[in-house]
């Protein structure tokens, strides 16, 4: 069940069923941002295939077989849109409830205890706010199950300037919902550079919505091109080597715009 071993992008379709919002040009924003949302589960703690894993298990327990890749071409809906996407029109929302219950159950039963943070995240946090941005998190986990990954990630809540969990916005990715939640938690205008940082095409489709600049990492499994096309203008290995050059843009020999590592790819 390794998603490295996927054949081909076998999450490109996931773009096509997605309402696309016109992508502006792929040039990085020349500023450094005033504020960035990340999303959470994928992007700051490695947490994919876990959940990936207690969706085959809950699926599979109410009679409906998927394999990780067909799961992972939903990665980062949220369950509502997931078992929509994935299960026959037939199947009743009394049949999806009870599955969206048990992959919760699954996943903090028996494979949360897998999930570990991306080496340098709260370092990479925390030097990303001295150079003065807004950090914001905008997750659709439960405030309990967040603050067991800020408690990974050695990260207090107090060191960010705005949370957004579940329980503050019911609609889930592809809508905006949680990301303008956390804008007005961090009481920016509409017109501010604010970036949203998230590792799946889903992640890019709730920046747009929101007017905000979708930047992805490849730590959701999801390949380069599939996130560019999703809209994401900056495409990183990983959320920690973003935070780090956009750090980089600050001192005096790189001044004035951050050079993000996706020039080669």
């Amino acid at each position: 069940m390794n998603l490295h071993h996927f054949k081909g992008d076998a999450a490109a379709s996931l773009t096509e069923r997605l309402p696309l919002v016109p992508a502006a040009p792929q040039l990085s924003p020349p500023h450094l941002p005033e504020a960035i949302i990340f999303n959470v589960e994928g992007t700051l703690v490695d947490s994919v295939l876990p959940t990936l894993c207690a969706w085959q298990d809950a699926l599979a327990d109410h009679g409906f077989c998927f394999t990780t890749s067909e799961l992972h071409r939903c990665s980062g809906l949220g369950a509502e849109e997931m078992l929509t996407a994935l299960l026959p029109a037939p199947v009743h929302g009394t049949v999806r409830e009870p599955i969206a219950r048990r992959q919760q159950e699954l996943y903090r039963a028996k494979y949360l205890d897998r999930v570990a943070p991306f080496d340098g995240v709260a370092d990479a946090l925390h030097d990303l706010k001295a150079a003065g941005v807004k950090i914001a998190l905008a997750t659709s986990c439960d405030r309990k199950l967040l603050d067991r990954y800020l408690c990974l990630m050695k990260c207090p809540a107090s060191a960010l300037d705005a949370i957004v969990c579940a329980r503050d916005a019911a609609r889930t990715r592809p809508a905006p919902a949680r990301l303008e939640a956390a804008l007005r938690r961090l009481a920016m205008p509409a017109s501010a550079n604010v970036w949203a940082v998230g590792a799946t095409p889903a992640d890019a489709q709730a920046a747009m919505r929101a007017g905000l600049t979708p930047a992805g990492v490849l730590t959701g499994y999801f390949a380069r091109e599939t996130l560019h096309a999703a809209g994401c203008h900056d495409v990183c290995e990983t959320a920690v080597m973003l935070m780090q050059a956009l750090t980089a843009a600050t001192m005096p020999r790189d001044a004035g715009r951050a050079a993000l590592p996706d020039a080669a790819g």
